[in-house]
């Protein structure tokens, strides 16, 4: 119990300086971590949007091609018609 005396006895000759910018190293530290936090955020939405409109296209591409009911015309993107031709 003494040494725990002991130390809020040393911790009270401090003085209100070194506790205020303690506080502010303590603030600065909680503010940066919270924007760091908050960017990884935006990061993770930003890549999980690009990945869910890349999907989005392939599917609608397959799609397409397993619609066509003739050749698909891959240079030019395009169904075209099955003639009868044997092409």
């Amino acid at each position: 119990m003494t040494a725990a005396l002991a130390a809020l006895a040393a911790l009270r000759r401090v003085p209100w300086q070194a506790w205020a910018v303690a506080a502010l190293g303590l603030a600065l530290g909680l503010y940066g971590w919270s924007r760091f936090e908050a960017g990884g955020d935006a990061a993770r939405s930003a890549i999980q949007h690009s990945n869910d409109k890349a999907r989005k296209r392939a599917d609608d591409a397959s799609r397409t091609v397993e619609n066509c009911m003739g050749a698909w015309d891959r240079a030019r993107g395009f169904c075209l018609p099955d003639d009868g031709a044997g092409r």
